[in-house]
């Protein structure tokens, strides 16, 4: 893992809103691996948080496969740039459609 800093945990707060994601096919972005240890975050795990910024982007991975893409290819870029700018590996998953 390079050019990443770990930020101190804040508080996040889910809820259940039906009906927000548009009927079709859907992807994920799934750690495999690169992630330095200690970390909670393991194989398997799901991209949760991609928040891009002007200089920078934040991002996060979790048990619940929170985050989706309406759009194989805008998965298959964030996974892309997370291999060349931090040499983390992940997998774009089709979950549904």
């Amino acid at each position: 893992m390079k050019n990443v800093t770990l930020l101190p945990a804040t508080e996040v707060f889910k809820v259940s809103m039906a009906g927000l994601l548009p009927n079709g096919p859907l992807w994920a972005v799934q750690y495999v691996s690169g992630i330095d240890s200690p970390s909670q975050t393991e194989p398997g795990d799901w991209l949760c948080q991609w928040q891009p910024s002007p200089e920078f982007v934040t991002f996060g991975f979790s048990k619940d496969r929170d985050l989706h893409f309406t759009d194989e290819s805008a998965a298959e870029s964030v996974s892309n740039e997370l291999r060349k700018e931090t040499e983390i590996e992940t997998k774009v998953v089709k979950v549904r459609g």
